[in-house]
């Protein structure tokens, strides 16, 4: 009984599960956006939108890809790690620069972010 109740409700945790990873993803990435800070990539400055729309792009791309982290392994932690704080390309960290602050990288801004 207890087997056919697991797989039953299973596709369930892992909807509910995934509905969160992308929640707290999503709150991440508006946070980036509307944050008024820099967000520097590969040496270039860019505005938080335009931030936003990369890594939003860069995360749908990995999730889609065949070597990706299947779904049920995804956490914001990995996000962070993999999609947030570094180029893919070239493996260069990217960093935030917000007014009056000291230059951060993109990883310990986004972890800040989310224990908030």
């Amino acid at each position: 009984m207890w087997l056919i109740l697991f797989v039953s409700i299973g596709p369930f945790v892992l909807f509910a599960q995934e509905s969160t990873l992308e929640a707290k993803v999503q709150e991440l990435l508006a946070k980036i956006e509307t944050s008024g800070c820099q967000f520097e990539r590969n040496g270039s400055l860019h505005p938080g939108k335009e931030a936003r729309s990369h890594l939003a792009s860069k995360y749908e791309n990995a999730k889609n890809s065949w070597f990706a982290p299947s779904k049920k392994d995804w956490t914001v932690e990995l996000f962070i790690e993999k999609i947030a704080s570094k180029s893919t390309i070239s493996g260069d960290p990217y960093y935030v620069l917000c007014d009056g602050k000291p230059k951060i990288t993109a990883k310990e801004w986004f972890s800040l972010q989310n224990k908030k």
